[in-house]
């Protein structure tokens, strides 16, 4: 069985096993700003169709939009699962879900080796226009 983090924006994402080039189990979830629950969502997911990382194989993580900042949060997880039970993992980033491309790329690898985070925008590093409540004194 493949797990897949499958990411549809901003605020929408779900956990994905896949087994045999089919959708087996989904769970669905929410992501409110400023509070990631993605690992507990996973928790549920394993809890509710009885699997544990025993069962697990390969990981991957879908990303069709998201901030650069939920970007970098959602491939320092996938690395982390991946590294602690040696898994392969591999990535689709900004776009749509493909079990097929996900397969093929798994089955490239034997072991994990760690994802890089890609964004598609250049990151946005603005001066705060608020005015300075301080001053400078020499």
């Amino acid at each position: 069985m493949i797990l897949v983090l499958n990411i549809e924006d901003h605020n929408k994402a779900s956990w994905l096993v896949v087994e045999n080039k089919e959708i087996k189990y989904s769970h669905d979830f929410v992501m409110n700003k400023g509070e990631d629950s993605t690992l507990l969502q996973l928790d549920n997911l394993f809890k509710k169709n009885k699997l544990g990382f025993k069962d697990i194989k390969g990981l991957a993580l879908t990303v069709k939009e998201a901030s650069l900042t939920q970007v970098k949060i959602f491939t320092a997880i996938i690395n982390t699962i991946g590294w602690q039970f040696n898994l392969p993992v591999t990535a689709q980033y900004y776009q749509e879900l493909s079990i097929a491309k996900i397969l093929k790329d798994l089955a490239k690898q034997k072991k994990f080796k760690a994802l890089i985070a890609k964004y598609k925008n250049k990151a946005e590093i603005t001066i705060s226009k608020k005015p300075k409540r301080y001053s400078l004194v020499k």
